[in-house]
């Protein structure tokens, strides 16, 4: 399990190489995708809970009166786990790390699928590990 998880992390620090670099400088993702409203949603939920309002009433958007975002409630994974990270690091440092775990989870997740699947054969355990390196 100890050397899956870092051989997972090893393969999306590769992937995503110069990223480990500039991790508090850089958003991960194309100039143009979605990361900026993800971070400004981890910045805003992490802001709203240390003064005290409602994470998904938008009272820097829309002046002067705000409004009440119901679609954050769909996507609560995009960016409550950054914006809990943004207490202990910066915003855009938060979004880059749960882009990591998420990658370093998703091959502990094949590893596990490919595990129950291969367990009737010699040599399950390497073979699910190639194939949670695989994700």
């Amino acid at each position: 399990m100890f050397l899956c998880c870092v051989i997972y992390s090893a393969a999306a620090l590769l992937i995503t190489w110069p990223l480990i670099t500039q991790i508090s400088t850089y958003a991960l993702g194309a100039g143009y995708g979605d990361q900026f409203e993800n971070i400004r949603l981890s910045w805003w939920t992490h802001y709203a809970l240390q003064h005290g309002f409602s994470p998904f009433y938008q009272t820097l958007l829309g002046y002067p009166d705000g409004f009440f975002s119901a679609t954050q409630w769909t996507e609560p994974l995009t960016y409550w786990p950054a914006a809990l990270l943004s207490f202990v690091v910066t915003p855009v440092a938060a979004y880059n790390l749960c882009v990591l775990i998420s990658l370093v989870l998703s091959g502990l997740a094949a590893f596990y699928l490919c595990w129950s699947i291969a367990k009737r054969e010699p040599m399950d355990f390497g073979a699910a590990q190639f194939g949670g390196a695989l994700l």
